[in-house]
């Protein structure tokens, strides 16, 4: 999944994230204590992003620590999603509800036996063919 670049990326991202984990509380009772700075943090963003829509003077100011709260938020959210994997397995499908992707096993490449076989009998067909120089020889 790729990483949430703009305010509003973030926003949503961390907020998907905290319902899946709401969602899900009875079966990670553990993780409440991973997603409550999570929660703060994203009380955080949402007041400066209020009081930066409200004082066009702090704008500047207010969108560094947005800035700032933002990276906290997808370093918090990261280390959450770590817990998820831990505690759910890598290739557990009900990651997917957390937006992350489980690890799937490698799909194995198709046999190229067909193409060998054709090189093969490319070679004997080469060998196999009379030369001119042996046709002229013999008559």
């Amino acid at each position: 999944m790729p990483t949430p670049k703009t305010f509003a990326e973030v926003l949503v991202d961390v907020e998907s994230l905290l319902a899946s984990v709401t969602m899900n509380a009875e079966q990670l009772p553990n993780l409440d204590t991973a997603k409550a700075p999570l929660e703060a943090v994203l009380a955080e963003l949402k007041t400066l992003a209020t009081r930066r829509a409200n004082h066009k003077a702090e704008k500047q100011v207010l969108s560094q620590q947005i800035q700032s709260a933002s990276k906290r938020a997808l370093d918090l959210s990261a280390n959450l999603r770590a817990l998820l994997k831990g505690n759910l397995g890598l290739r557990n499908e009900k990651l997917t509800e957390f937006q992350i992707a489980p690890q799937r096993g490698k799909r194995k490449k198709k046999s190229t036996e067909p193409e060998a076989e054709v090189k093969t009998k490319a070679k004997a067909t080469k060998v196999a063919a009379p030369s001119p120089e042996t046709d002229a020889s013999d008559g």
